[in-house]
């Protein structure tokens, strides 16, 4: 991207739909599953098609990091613990066999008698370059978790598609609008925890993680499967991304961010792709308003992430 001086910088907000963060939004969650891959849990707590580390780029297992080479040699920050799934060139022959690039993962027969209200949640990570084939392609790369109740029709819960508009050169980000191509939240290094509701209940779920990649570097990862009940008699007002407005100063450069009035906001960090938090200037005084200073940073996407007393949102945004 060309660089731009301060003077003539403008920034582009690019407002997407972005799943909550279930830490900072399900205040009065009960968490009644979880699965982090601490110990090894294969045909037991979890089912996979396959679990193989054929080489340091070619794998769909359970893993510390030691065994593969993710993100170039840099591993996952953000894990709970230090075991997570991973995958990468799943259709390589010692992984999935050859031109097999859809591997799935299962969660099995949870107890969800007398449960309402319930929502998903899992740490996601990945790699924040563009490498993942689009929908155009005939093998596209994606991470979709799927659910059922009583052994129903599966249903979508979040699906990571590749950006591209073309067959090749996508970061893997959240799809909002279920058209098959990512448009919310790019996955990055540092594992962040997005949920998404189930509406249903009944007296079992099963979860259904299917995840594509066919080449090297093309990686993705998931730790610390919860499913929770939430407690909606008593959930106060929490910040939601559309309650949060993000605009641009008559000063270049300069962002005001605003929460709705019972929303003050602590803290605001600004990452870039990679999961890299970068330092800028910001005032904040746990109102509902305050301005973040991005003049001096180099164009390209950023994720801002917004912690209230309410809860935490993050926003994309794009800088130019």
């Amino acid at each position: 991207m060309k660089q731009q001086t301060t003077s003539n910088k403008q920034l582009a907000m690019c407002l997407c739909t972005m799943l909550s963060f279930l830490i900072g939004n399900l205040i009065n969650a009960q968490v009644f599953y979880t699965e982090d891959f601490e110990t090894d849990g294969n045909g037991t707590r979890y089912f996979p098609e396959v679990e193989s580390i054929d080489a340091i780029n070619d794998y769909f297992s359970r893993t510390d990091g030691s065994t593969i080479s993710a993100n170039a040699g840099n591993d996952y920050s953000g894990l709970s613990g230090s075991f997570y799934w991973a995958g990468e060139d799943h259709d390589d022959s010692g992984v999935g066999g050859s031109g097999n690039s859809e591997l799935e993962l299962e969660i099995r027969d949870v107890n969800i008698v007398g449960k309402t209200d319930l929502s998903f949640s899992a740490l996601f990570g990945g790699k924040a370059d563009t490498v993942y084939e689009s929908i155009d392609d005939a093998n596209p790369d994606y991470v979709i978790v799927e659910y059922r109740i009583n052994n129903g029709a599966w249903l979508v819960g979040i699906s990571f598609q590749s950006t591209s508009t073309n067959t090749f050169g996508g970061f893997l980000s959240v799809d909002t609008d279920g058209d098959n191509r990512g448009d919310g939240f790019v996955l990055n290094t540092n594992m962040e925890s997005l949920s998404f509701s189930i509406p249903e209940t009944g007296n079992e779920i099963d979860i259904r993680l299917r995840a594509s990649s066919r080449s090297s570097s093309e990686e993705w990862a998931i730790d610390l499967i919860q499913i929770s009940e939430n407690s909606t008699l008593s959930t106060p007002n929490v910040l939601n991304e559309s309650d949060v407005r993000i605009y641009e100063t008559s000063v270049s450069g300069i962002l005001q961010v605003e929460t709705p009035y019972n929303a003050n906001i602590q803290a605001i960090e600004v990452y870039d792709l990679t999961g890299k938090q970068i330092s800028i200037a910001t005032t904040v005084v746990n109102s509902n308003n305050c301005k973040i200073n991005l003049s001096k940073s180099q164009p390209g996407i950023y994720i801002l992430k917004i912690k209230s007393n309410s809860g935490s949102v993050s926003k994309k945004i794009v800088v130019q």
